[in-house]
């Protein structure tokens, strides 16, 4: 009898490899569309962004507010800085950039995207919390489509 039960246990446990899981099904991002519907609830339009130059003191501003956020800020290396401009009146620029600063070990981890609305940076997180990240689809959206 429990020879019976294993020899069962064994054939459902095999049987159950056989079958796929997918897991918990990934949900299309908001932000994956270039898509976006006007404030009166109108037909869909087609927001583009565009790369614009920053001037030389709003450029060394947002150094310095993103150099408050590092841990070594002095060793903050910059590029690509830029005002992403959208065609639209109604939605607001956004500055973009990427950094590359040293971490707790004193080593360079690499240029990360960050993006601002207002004064507050936000950066690229290189492993999000259940995967899936607000500034990383922000990012997407605002400065790495920018033409």
């Amino acid at each position: 009898m429990v020879v019976r039960a294993i020899v069962i246990s064994a054939a459902l446990f095999s049987i159950s490899g056989c079958v796929g899981y997918s897991g918990v099904p990934k949900k299309n991002s908001v932000f994956e569309t270039t898509e976006a519907t006007t404030n009166d609830g109108g037909s869909h339009e087609k927001i583009e962004r565009f790369r614009e130059p920053l001037a030389e003191e709003e450029e060394e501003r947002v150094k310095f507010l993103v150099k408050q956020r590092l841990k070594d800020p002095e060793s903050a290396k910059f590029k690509d800085i830029f005002l992403s401009v959208p065609d639209s009146d109604e939605l607001n620029s956004s500055t973009c950039g990427q950094v590359n600063a040293k971490n707790s070990f004193g080593g360079y981890n690499g240029y990360k995207w960050f993006f601002m609305v207002g004064d507050e940076p936000n950066f690229w997180e290189v492993n999000p919390k259940y995967n899936y990240s607000v500034n990383n689809d922000m990012i997407k959206l605002l400065c790495i489509r920018a033409k």
